[in-house]
C-alpha cells in the first residue's frame, strides 16, 4: 500500500477527474490524501480519501473569488488572465508547498499527482524529491513544433506556408505571453525557494515522468513529437457527476420530446449571458430546455426548466443536444454520453476547446455571442440526422476505450 497525494485548486470544475482517480486508487488499496479547499471536503471523503486543507495556501470560494482576491479582474482580457495566474494559481504556490511539506514530513508521500494549475505538487517534487505526475484537465498544454501555440484558438497550418505561420506564432507568443507567464511562475518559485525555470508557457507545470490528459486523440491535433510519458485517459470524471437519488424533476421530463441541456459553468463567463440567449432561441420550440445554474437568472418560458444543480450522469443519457460555453469537463461529459454540442466559447481555454470539438465533427462552434436565430439553427442541425450526432457517438466509444480513471490509476501506480 502506498501513500498517494492528489492536489487540486479549489474550483468545482477541477474536482471530478481527480475524485475519479482518487476513488480508483482507494479501491486498489492505496492511502490517498486529497488536498483541496474546504468546500470539497465531503466529496473527497466520500470516495475514501483523507482531506488535507489549504491552510498556508489560503483557501477560497470559487463562487466568490473577489472575497479573497479583491484586485483580480474577472473580464475576458489578457490582463485578467495574467491576474488570475499571478494571484490564484501561481500566487498560492508557495503556501501550497508549505502545506504539502508539512504533510510529507509527518506522513511521507510516495507519489504526488497534481492537476496542472495546482503548482504545489511540482514544487513538492523539486523540494523533496517526491515522484510527481501531473494531470491536464484541458487540452494538452505542452508546446509542439508541429502546432500553433497552446491556448491560441487557431488550427494547425497546412503545408509549408501554414507551418511557417505556426512557427512565427510560436515565436511571437513565446516572446510576449510566454515570457510574462515565465516571469509570474518564477516569482512564485523564488518565494518558494526554488530555482527559476527557463521553460515558457505551461511546460514547467507538467511532469516529465507522467502527464495524464483528459480527452482522446480525436480531440487533439496531430503532433508527432508527443512525448512517450503523455497518456490520454478519456473522461476520468465518469461516475462522479450523479446525485445520491434521482431528482423528482428528472422523472417528469417528457420522453417523447428532445432535451436540450444548457450549461455555462462558473469560469470564463463574463460578457455573455448564455442561459438568457438559449431561452430566447428555444422558447416555444418542441425542445425541453434544462438550464443549470442559478434559477433566478434564467428567464421563464413554458418549455424551460431551471432546477439549479444538474447531475450530468443522470441527465445526459436522456439529452439530445448540449449548449455550453466550452468548459472541457462539461464537453467531455456530453461526448462520453454521445451528445453533440453547440458551443458559444467563453474566456480562458474555451475558444480552443470549441474549435477542437468543431474540428472533431462532434459539435458546432457558433462563436462567443451568437444571435438567438443562429443558436436555434445550430441546435436544430444537431437534433437532425446529423454528422455531429454520429461523430459524438464515435467519440463516446473512443472515450470509453481510453480507460478513464481506471487507466489513470494504473499509470500512477506504476510511477515510482
Amino acid at each position: 500500500m502506498s501513500h498517494l497525494l492528489l492536489t487540486t485548486t479549489p474550483f468545482a470544475g477541477h474536482q471530478p477527474p481527480l475524485l475519479g482517480l482518487a476513488r480508483e486508487l482507494v479501491r486498489d488499496g492505496h492511502r490517498v490524501t486529497y488536498y483541496t479547499g474546504a468546500r470539497f471536503r465531503d466529496r473527497a471523503e466520500a470516495v475514501g480519501a483523507t482531506w488535507l486543507p489549504w491552510r498556508e495556501a489560503g483557501d477560497f470560494d470559487d463562487t466568490d473569488l473577489a472575497a479573497t482576491f479583491p484586485t483580480m479582474r474577472t473580464d475576458a482580457s489578457l490582463a485578467a488572465m495574467f491576474g488570475s495566474f499571478e494571484q490564484v494559481f501561481f500566487g498560492t504556490g508557495p503556501g501550497q508547498l508549505r502545506d504539502l511539506l508539512r504533510l510529507h514530513e509527518f506522513d511521507p508521500v510516495d507519489v504526488v499527482v497534481s492537476e496542472v494549475t495546482c503548482v504545489g505538487g511540482g514544487f513538492l517534487h523539486e523540494a523533496a524529491g517526491v515522484p510527481w505526475a501531473s494531470f491536464s484537465l484541458s487540452p494538452l498544454p505542452l508546446t509542439s513544433r508541429h502546432l500553433p501555440p497552446s491556448g491560441l484558438p487557431v488550427r494547425p497550418g497546412a503545408g509549408p506556408v501554414g507551418r511557417a505561420r505556426d512557427a512565427a506564432l510560436r515565436a511571437l507568443v513565446g516572446a510576449t505571453v510566454g515570457r510574462r507567464f515565465r516571469e509570474l511562475i518564477n516569482a512564485a518559485r523564488a518565494r518558494a525557494g526554488l530555482a527559476p525555470t527557463t521553460q515558457l508557457g505551461f511546460d514547467s507545470l507538467c511532469s516529465t515522468a507522467l502527464l495524464l490528459g483528459q480527452g482522446v486523440p480525436s480531440l487533439e491535433y496531430d503532433r508527432p513529437d508527443l512525448p512517450a510519458h503523455v497518456h490520454l485517459v478519456g473522461d476520468a470524471a465518469a461516475g462522479t457527476r450523479a446525485a445520491s437519488a434521482e431528482p423528482a424533476w428528472l422523472r417528469h421530463l417528457d420522453p417523447g420530446r428532445p432535451i436540450v441541456h444548457v450549461t455555462q459553468g462558473t469560469l470564463g463567463t463574463a460578457g455573455f449571458d448564455l442561459p438568457r440567449a438559449a431561452v430566447a432561441a428555444l422558447a416555444g420550440t418542441p425542445a425541453q430546455v434544462v438550464v443549470s445554474g442559478d434559477p433566478a437568472l434564467v428567464p421563464a418560458a413554458p418549455n424551460v426548466l431551471a432546477p439549479g444543480w444538474v447531475p450530468h450522469d443522470l441527465l445526459l443519457p436522456r439529452t439530445a443536444v448540449m449548449i455550453t460555453n466550452g468548459g472541457y469537463g462539461a464537453v467531455l461529459a456530453a461526448l462520453a454520453h454521445g451528445v453533440p454540442l453547440v458551443l458559444t466559447p467563453g474566456a480562458q481555454d474555451k475558444p480552443e476547446v470549441a474549435r477542437r470539438v468543431a474540428w472533431s465533427g462532434a459539435g458546432l462552434d457558433v462563436g462567443g455571442r451568437p444571435s438567438p436565430a443562429r443558436l436555434r439553427r445550430a441546435v436544430e442541425a444537431c437534433l437532425g440526422d446529423s454528422t455531429q450526432r454520429r461523430r459524438a457517438h464515435e467519440l463516446a466509444a473512443e472515450l470509453h476505450l481510453a480507460g478513464g480513471a481506471r487507466r489513470a490509476a494504473d499509470l500512477v501506480a506504476e510511477l515510482r
